[in-house]
């Protein structure tokens, strides 16, 4: 292995790191939310809209777990929601601790369901993508 195969190797290794930086920053953006004791409203406010962003904001980051992990398929699939089960619970359990939050299972469900829902839709879409393979007739096995 020559100096220059080293150096791609490396190069390799950085941009693999640099793929799970938006999976970072959006978990990250979430804690910093969590820690607020109000949010602002959004002007159509209805009920449960607060179940439809936290099924938003976990989708968001089962995608950009997808994205680090270059789109993997249905093993891995199955660990992204997992993932989003562990955080969004640690999320809940941080918000009892800020004044004006509570925690509650709701949210973690919706968590978990925006996860899923954009896993689910991920694997849809690269199974459609997938070649079907075509029969042959005529050929012995």
């Amino acid at each position: 292995m020559g100096y220059g195969d080293a150096a791609a190797g490396g190069r390799s290794r950085l941009v693999d790191a640099l793929r799970w930086l938006p999976a970072l920053a959006w978990a990250t953006l979430i804690v910093v939310m969590s820690s607020q004791s109000s949010l602002p409203s959004l002007p159509f406010v209805f009920e449960g809209v607060d179940k439809l962003e936290h099924a938003g904001e976990y989708g968001v980051l089962a995608l950009a777990i997808l994205y680090g992990w270059r789109w993997p398929v249905a093993p891995r699939a199955y660990v992204v929601i997992a993932v989003a089960l562990v955080f969004g619970a640690s999320d809940e359990l941080h918000q009892a601790f800020v004044p004006g939050r509570t925690a509650d299972v709701l949210d973690l469900l919706a968590d978990v369901c925006g996860a899923t829902l954009c896993v689910a839709a991920h694997l849809y879409r690269v199974r459609r993508a997938a070649p079907v393979p075509t029969p042959r007739f005529g050929t012995s096995a």
